[in-house]
């Protein structure tokens, strides 16, 4: 199937939709809420529940009616949020994009999984009956008739200060849509910018070397104006670190020797510090900027449970 457009250019019109007014209308496909579009949604019996109806007639004529997979579907049929446009600039079941329920999009798509930890910028995120879209950085975009009512950004499936939380189940790439810029990257050979060591089953490997797929990390040594620790799996976190020396099992590494499953870096000296780990087999997990909290990041690199084989610092 040929694709619509890259993830990317996916997250970017989504995030675009965000910013405009919009309301959850079922049925709703990206037309405005003018006189037309406030008599289209008045034939879905949820529509004239006496809470909806009055939100939809108060509705100004720049806001746009969208539900969990119309907001998919507009997207991809090209909506541009012109207010003068029938579907704000869409073009009904276009790009060989059918008009589907988000039950049935989900099955459409490829890789569906319950691991979290795999999931790619741009793919569908699912629980029954509704649907919405991962951009990264732990956050999604949805279309829901509860918190703002509308299109708005939400967590995904852990807690993000600033945002309301959903659980998905499922998670999946959309047919309609190019991952190949998106996929994390796997080769053990990448540099970072801030120099660094990582032990593979407890044998150190050379300088900047991030790991290798499949072998877990169970210690980590970091140069320059830093502290930073591990926790380990099964455990607890380990110790600060603040120096940077392979032969003291004490105070120059951080690690026991057992699987590590997350790291926290933080600069001394108020630089930002980017770092992020990879579990075993899988791609790898946001940027986290030092222990901030905030912006999608909890304050750490990794998940809990999750034993990690690659890291990059920069």
């Amino acid at each position: 199937m040929a694709k619509v457009m890259t993830s990317a250019k996916f997250i970017e019109k989504l995030k675009d939709a965000a910013k405009h007014k919009t309301l959850y209308v079922l049925g709703g496909i990206g037309f405005p809420l003018n006189m037309r579009g406030k008599q289209r949604s008045r034939k879905n019996e949820f529509n004239r529940h006496a809470d909806r109806a009055s939100k939809i007639s108060a509705a100004s004529d720049d806001t746009f009616a969208m539900d969990c997979v119309g907001m998919i579907k507009t997207i991809l049929w090209g909506w541009t949020g012109d207010p003068k446009r029938t579907y704000g600039g869409a073009a009904y079941a276009s790009n060989g994009v059918p008009d589907i329920g988000a039950d049935r999009m989900i099955t459409v798509c490829s890789d569906v999984s319950t691991d979290f930890s795999t999931i790619t910028p741009g793919e569908a995120v699912w629980m029954p009956g509704h649907i919405g879209v991962y951009i990264g950085d732990g956050l999604a975009i949805e279309c829901t008739p509860i918190w703002k009512d509308g299109v708005q950004i939400t967590a995904c499936n852990r807690s993000v200060a600033g945002y309301h939380r959903r659980n998905w189940t499922r998670h999946g790439k959309l047919p309609y849509i190019d991952y190949a810029a998106a996929e994390a990257p796997t080769s053990e050979d990448k540099t970072a910018a801030l120099h660094f060591f990582v032990q593979s089953n407890r044998v150190w490997q050379a300088r900047d070397k991030v790991g290798i797929v499949g072998q877990a990390i169970t210690g980590i040594a970091v140069e320059g104006d830093v502290r930073y620790r591990v926790h380990v799996r099964g455990g607890n976190w380990l110790g600060w670190i603040e120096k940077c020396d392979l032969n003291d099992y004490y105070k120059g590494y951080a690690g026991n020797g057992k699987p590590i499953d997350a790291v926290q870096v933080q600069s001394k000296s108020g630089k930002v510090i980017a770092y992020r780990v990879s579990p075993l087999k899988k791609g790898y997990y946001p940027w986290q900027e030092n222990t901030v909290v905030k912006r999608g990041m909890d304050g750490y690199a990794g998940a809990f449970g999750k034993t990690i084989d690659r890291l990059e610092i920069k």
